[in-house]
């Protein structure tokens, strides 16, 4: 074989390992005109490329915890004045002992335990709905955290320290702490007069005051950072479209290998039909009849109790049916030569088919002149 045709060809054979996700990496100057594909995108989600906020993920839950805290805080200022004036009557009343002083710290954990659970169950639902909305239903995929000797790459970790998205995570960050440090400064401006007279307020008073201000800051700093993290989110989600695209050769070496390589599945077919083949010349010998044309054409039959009718065992042209002449005459198999009846029957009877009725009468007669001929009977 040439030199050059057989380096093509294992270049070719090698192409089946491509990976649609780095190939564009090796691609310099070629422009993403095409949609990624479905493939494509599966196989970034499996990968863990997929576009989510954390500032919108952090703000949500922030905002949804806030606010059930603020529900709850009439609930956990009760249990705890009650079990402040219960310690104080049992201190007042009579001496304690180290089993009163751990029983009234069991009440006290179990009361506390109740009114953390909706809080820990609010923020775990809040985790899972916000992060499964912005991927767009439910996803798990561990290969996220296989071990990847590139993340270990200190070139790669430069690039990432001083790359672009560096540059923009850290306008992203700046914006922000802008942002947080606003709202603490805004409130306090405005709250300054009536944070000034909170010495007149009674302590229950203060409580709720300072409560209120850190919910109403919370909740302020929280809608914002929605807000901003829609915004991020619309951006990844546009940019990770973006980085999906592919270019012509990509779409194409896809479509390769997903249907399989022409001259793989050539060679494929190639092989089926020489074991096929194979296997047709090994029923030769068990043939009763080979008809032929006398060249171009040769049929092998075979006939036996228990079959409806004759069997096509083998059958070939040109180059195949001298192959089948030749077997049939090393294994002493009877040749009959009848033209018309080996073209019909090589066109319209496949091999390890019965023949059609309307061929009974004649290949009956074939049968009838070789057992006649040869002294054989129909086999058993």
């Amino acid at each position: 074989m040439n030199l050059h045709l057989w380096i093509q060809r294992e270049v070719e054979l090698c192409s089946l390992d491509w990976d649609p996700l780095q190939f564009a990496e090796s691609e310099s100057g070629a422009e993403k005109t095409e949609e990624p594909t479905s493939k494509r995108e599966n196989d970034a989600r499996e990968k863990g490329n997929i576009a989510k906020s954390q500032d919108l993920s952090t703000a949500f839950i922030l905002l949804v915890t806030t606010l059930v805290l603020y529900l709850m805080l009439e609930y956990l200022y009760k249990i705890t004045s009650d079990m402040f004036k219960l310690s104080l009557l049992k201190f007042s009343i009579e001496e304690m002992t180290h089993q009163d002083m751990w029983t009234l710290f069991v009440d006290l954990l179990l009361h506390y335990t109740w009114f953390m659970l909706p809080l820990f169950g609010t923020v775990i639902l809040s985790t899972i709905v916000v992060f499964q909305w912005q991927i767009g239903g439910f996803h798990f995929s561990l290969q996220p955290m296989q071990p990847d000797i590139n993340r270990f790459n200190p070139i790669t970790g430069m690039k990432k320290i001083f790359g672009k998205e560096a540059v923009a995570e850290l306008i992203k960050s700046l914006c922000k702490l802008v942002i947080l440090a606003y709202f603490p400064y805004s409130l306090i401006v405005a709250e300054y007069p009536r944070i000034c007279t909170m010495y007149e307020y009674t302590l229950g008073q203060s409580l709720e005051y300072i409560s209120w201000l850190i919910v109403k800051l919370i909740i302020q700093i929280a809608i914002v950072l929605i807000i901003y993290g829609l915004a991020d989110l619309t951006w990844l989600r546009y940019k990770r479209h973006q980085d999906l695209k592919m270019t012509k050769e990509e779409v194409k070496q896809e479509r390769k290998q997903s249907d399989g390589d022409p001259m793989i599945k050539a060679k494929i077919r190639q092989k089926q039909k020489e074991l096929a083949q194979k296997q047709m010349m090994g029923n030769v010998p068990k043939a009763d009849v080979v008809i032929t044309n006398p060249t171009h054409f040769a049929v092998a039959l075979r006939f036996k109790e228990g079959d409806k009718a004759p069997v096509v065992l083998a059958k070939g042209q040109d180059l195949v049916a001298l192959k089948i002449k030749e077997i049939a005459k090393e294994s002493g198999v009877y040749m009959y030569e009848d033209k018309e009846l080996a073209r019909t029957l090589y066109a319209n009877v496949q091999v390890d088919q019965i023949i059609p009725e309307s061929l009974f009468s004649a290949v009956a007669k074939v049968l009838a002149h070789v057992y006649k001929t040869t002294g054989k009977k129909i086999r058993r």
